[in-house]
């Protein structure tokens, strides 16, 4: 079930201009939230949990990912790296596991709506949440594919923003794809329209990261995340105007990608791009 906080009258209502946003947890949520909360123009925050174990087998393998984060957690080596890459992330930004409390308190500090759920693709009080939202824009980042019956709830525009450079690299790890094919100008992110077909819609803003050798594969990704997050903010800030230029693509001719094949990505994660 979502859960529900009360919005102060009055707040995201500039200019007629609102928006909302949709994400899953991710190590900046804190940081975009609050950033986008400036604004006075975000009317809500609908947040995905990661899904609960279902069975023995599930319950087994999270129990091992506990043991070996006591050994090496990439969230707080996330976090760590946020903290140099963004000048003003502060303690308040980390996640950890008051994240929820922490959402909590910014809704109240800045007076926008936060829905909390398991399942945004079946929770029918998110999808009557959005058909009945002001907002002329819903800005999403990370969390789940959206399916069809969230998608055509909301009567706005739904707008993403892809860890990867469309249309080259459709789906997820595009950082880790792009240096494989040794593609390495064209490591970076894009701003675009969300729609049925992943990574399909048009392209409002992409943008680049240099290519390092000497880095880890987890340094990179954090680094084009950084810039990726640094320029959605931007792209908020400047609604509408930000989404009246776009570019077309055809998504046909671009591969979709997914999660490497191999047993531990978080290895991958800590080994140097050069040998990728």
């Amino acid at each position: 079930m979502a859960l529900l906080t009360d919005r102060k009258s009055g707040i995201g209502d500039v200019n007629g201009l609102k928006f909302c946003m949709v994400a899953g947890f991710f190590a900046s949520l804190l940081y975009v939230v609050d950033k986008m909360a400036d604004s006075g123009w975000l009317e809500g925050v609908i947040v995905q949990k990661s899904e609960p174990a279902r069975d023995l087998g599930s319950l087994v393998l999270n129990s091992a990912r506990k043991m070996r984060n006591l050994l090496w957690d990439p969230r707080k080596r996330q976090t760590a790296m946020l903290g140099a890459l963004l000048p003003d992330f502060t303690d308040r930004h980390v996640l950890g596991k008051q994240g929820e409390n922490k959402l909590r308190l910014l809704a109240q500090k800045h007076g926008f709506d936060l829905l909390v759920t398991e399942s945004i693709n079946t929770d029918t009080q998110i999808h009557n949440y959005l058909n009945n939202s002001k907002s002329q824009q819903a800005l999403v980042l990370g969390g789940k594919i959206l399916q069809p019956i969230v998608l055509n709830s909301f009567n706005g525009m739904w707008i993403n923003c892809h860890g990867g450079l469309l249309p080259y690299y459709r789906g997820i790890y595009s950082e880790y794809w792009a240096i494989k094919k040794g593609d390495f100008e064209k490591i970076g992110w894009t701003i675009h329209e969300l729609v049925e077909r992943i990574d399909a819609g048009k392209i409002f803003q992409s943008g680049t990261v240099t290519y390092d050798p000497n880095e880890t594969l987890g340094e990179l990704m954090m680094r084009n995340h950084a810039a990726m997050i640094t320029a959605y903010l931007h792209f908020a800030n400047s609604l509408p105007d930000s989404v009246r230029n776009s570019l077309e693509h055809k998504p046909e001719k671009a591969n979709y990608y997914s999660k490497p094949r191999v047993r531990a990505f978080r290895q991958l994660l800590r080994m140097k791009v050069s040998r990728l």
